[in-house]
């Protein structure tokens, strides 16, 4: 049994140091410099991203989700960082499209608070937030698809609105 498994990680550190030697950039240049965003900024597009929802309190109910958020300015190709305060709402409607929940649950992240909340991604700079119903009265909404909605207002510039998000929200079915 030692033998085997000494092959087996003998064979996978071989693995890895072939690939890792195919890494190495040939004739030693380095990565192009990315460009440099615009320097009168300006966001003008939002782009909303949303996680797989969380059951954090064990209930069968979904309640908090994870959101990422990405700003454009409409000269540059990246996701961009800006100065901003982020606003969510999310909206609960039956299949009638009727709005069936009244509490409509708000998040407002100041500029300051969102700037604790900036990562780099794939696609570039970003915020992370997570929203949780369990900071608005429960998670208890039945037959619902919840839209969440976000408003950022930049420190600079008009307020710009993403397009809402259908998100799964309510129960959570176990299938049998």
């Amino acid at each position: 049994m030692q033998r085997a498994s000494r092959s087996a990680w003998a064979m996978v550190g071989s693995a890895v140091s072939l690939l890792l030697g195919g890494c190495v950039t040939e004739g030693g240049r380095e990565r192009p410099e990315l460009p440099k965003p615009p320097a009168d900024l300006r966001v003008t597009q939002v782009m909303v991203a949303v996680g797989m929802p969380e059951d954090t309190d064990r209930n069968q109910y979904l309640d908090t989700y994870p959101v990422t958020v990405y700003l454009f300015d409409d000269r540059f190709p990246l996701p961009v960082h800006a100065e901003a305060d982020f606003s969510f709402e999310m909206i609960f409607r039956n299949a009638q499209g009727e709005v069936i929940d009244r509490r409509r649950p708000r998040w407002t992240f100041p500029a300051e608070e969102a700037n604790n909340r900036v990562a780099r991604r794939e696609p570039g700079l970003c915020f992370e937030f997570r929203l949780s119903l369990l900071d608005h009265g429960g998670d208890r909404i039945d037959d619902a698809t919840g839209q969440l909605e976000l408003t950022v207002r930049p420190k600079v510039g008009p307020e710009v609105r993403a397009q809402p998000v259908a998100m799964q929200s309510g129960r959570i079915s176990i299938g049998r």
